[in-house]
Protein backbone atom coordinates (compact mmCIF):
# COMPACT_ATOMS: atom_id res chain seq x y z
CA UNK A 1 0.00 0.00 0.00
CA UNK A 2 1.23 3.50 -0.84
CA UNK A 3 0.62 5.91 2.02
CA UNK A 4 1.24 9.65 2.35
CA UNK A 5 1.79 11.07 5.82
CA UNK A 6 1.16 14.83 5.58
CA UNK A 7 2.22 16.98 8.51
CA UNK A 8 2.14 20.79 8.30
CA UNK A 9 4.28 21.93 11.21
CA UNK A 10 7.89 22.53 12.21
CA UNK A 11 8.19 21.59 15.87
CA UNK A 12 8.85 18.17 17.32
CA UNK A 13 6.30 17.21 19.95
CA UNK A 14 4.16 14.22 20.88
CA UNK A 15 1.93 14.35 17.82
CA UNK A 16 4.89 14.75 15.48
CA UNK A 17 6.69 11.86 17.17
CA UNK A 18 3.59 9.73 16.64
CA UNK A 19 3.61 10.54 12.88
CA UNK A 20 7.31 9.74 12.61
CA UNK A 21 6.97 6.47 14.55
CA UNK A 22 3.95 5.47 12.47
CA UNK A 23 5.82 6.13 9.22
CA UNK A 24 8.89 4.22 10.38
CA UNK A 25 6.78 1.27 11.56
CA UNK A 26 4.77 1.08 8.34
CA UNK A 27 7.95 0.81 6.30
CA UNK A 28 9.57 -1.79 8.56
CA UNK A 29 7.86 -4.44 6.44
CA UNK A 30 8.10 -4.27 2.68
CA UNK A 31 4.30 -4.23 2.35
CA UNK A 32 3.97 -0.45 2.54
CA UNK A 33 5.62 2.47 0.83
CA UNK A 34 5.39 5.71 2.82
CA UNK A 35 5.93 9.25 1.61
CA UNK A 36 6.33 11.73 4.47
CA UNK A 37 5.50 15.30 3.46
CA UNK A 38 6.69 17.79 6.06
CA UNK A 39 9.28 20.22 7.33
CA UNK A 40 13.00 19.41 7.09
CA UNK A 41 13.22 19.19 10.91
CA UNK A 42 11.59 15.73 10.72
CA UNK A 43 13.91 14.15 8.15
CA UNK A 44 16.61 13.04 10.59
CA UNK A 45 14.06 11.03 12.61
CA UNK A 46 12.74 9.03 9.65
CA UNK A 47 14.34 5.76 8.62
CA UNK A 48 15.82 5.35 5.15
CA UNK A 49 12.80 3.41 3.87
CA UNK A 50 10.52 6.44 4.24
CA UNK A 51 10.44 8.73 1.22
CA UNK A 52 10.80 12.26 2.55
CA UNK A 53 9.61 15.33 0.66
CA UNK A 54 10.33 18.66 2.27
CA UNK A 55 7.47 21.11 2.49
CA UNK A 56 8.14 24.82 2.97
CA UNK A 57 5.81 25.36 5.91
CA UNK A 58 6.55 29.09 5.94
CA UNK A 59 4.11 29.53 3.09
CA UNK A 60 0.49 30.23 3.84
CA UNK A 61 -1.93 27.33 3.38
CA UNK A 62 -3.83 29.53 0.88
CA UNK A 63 -0.76 30.03 -1.34
CA UNK A 64 -1.67 28.69 -4.79
CA UNK A 65 1.94 27.71 -5.54
CA UNK A 66 2.09 25.62 -2.36
CA UNK A 67 -1.24 23.96 -3.16
CA UNK A 68 -0.11 23.13 -6.71
CA UNK A 69 3.19 21.72 -5.43
CA UNK A 70 1.38 19.47 -2.94
CA UNK A 71 -1.11 18.37 -5.59
CA UNK A 72 1.76 17.45 -7.96
CA UNK A 73 3.51 15.46 -5.22
CA UNK A 74 0.31 13.50 -4.57
CA UNK A 75 -0.35 12.88 -8.27
CA UNK A 76 3.26 11.73 -8.89
CA UNK A 77 3.30 9.33 -5.92
CA UNK A 78 -0.19 7.89 -6.64
CA UNK A 79 -1.00 6.99 -3.02
CA UNK A 80 -3.71 4.59 -1.94
CA UNK A 81 -4.47 6.81 1.05
CA UNK A 82 -3.41 10.21 2.41
CA UNK A 83 -3.14 10.55 6.17
CA UNK A 84 -3.17 14.17 7.38
CA UNK A 85 -2.35 15.59 10.78
CA UNK A 86 -2.95 19.07 12.22
CA UNK A 87 -5.51 21.65 11.17
CA UNK A 88 -3.43 23.32 8.44
CA UNK A 89 -2.92 20.00 6.66
CA UNK A 90 -6.63 19.26 6.89
CA UNK A 91 -7.56 22.67 5.50
CA UNK A 92 -5.15 22.13 2.60
CA UNK A 93 -6.78 18.76 1.89
CA UNK A 94 -10.24 20.39 1.91
CA UNK A 95 -8.98 22.62 -0.93
CA UNK A 96 -7.35 19.77 -2.88
CA UNK A 97 -9.87 16.95 -2.46
CA UNK A 98 -11.84 17.97 -5.55
CA UNK A 99 -8.72 17.30 -7.65
CA UNK A 100 -7.88 13.93 -6.10
CA UNK A 101 -9.50 10.51 -6.28
CA UNK A 102 -7.44 9.35 -3.31
CA UNK A 103 -9.27 9.02 0.01
CA UNK A 104 -7.81 10.87 2.95
CA UNK A 105 -8.11 10.38 6.66
CA UNK A 106 -7.45 13.03 9.29
CA UNK A 107 -6.23 12.26 12.78
CA UNK A 108 -7.27 14.49 15.66
CA UNK A 109 -4.54 14.67 18.28
CA UNK A 110 -6.34 16.69 20.94
CA UNK A 111 -9.78 17.00 22.54
CA UNK A 112 -10.73 20.46 21.27
CA UNK A 113 -13.58 20.80 18.80
CA UNK A 114 -12.18 22.38 15.64
CA UNK A 115 -13.93 23.49 12.46
CA UNK A 116 -11.33 21.81 10.25
CA UNK A 117 -12.84 18.41 11.15
CA UNK A 118 -16.41 19.31 10.13
CA UNK A 119 -17.59 17.46 7.06
CA UNK A 120 -14.75 14.95 6.97
CA UNK A 121 -15.71 11.50 5.77
CA UNK A 122 -12.87 9.76 7.63
CA UNK A 123 -11.45 11.01 10.92
CA UNK A 124 -9.64 9.32 13.76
Amino acid sequence: MKIVQFLHGNKLGGMEKFCIDLSNTLTSSKEHQVLFLGDSVFKKYLNSNVIFVELDIGRCRNNIMLLLKILKIFKDFCPDIIHVHKQKSIRIMHRLKAFLDTPFVATKHDTQIKKAFYGLKYAI
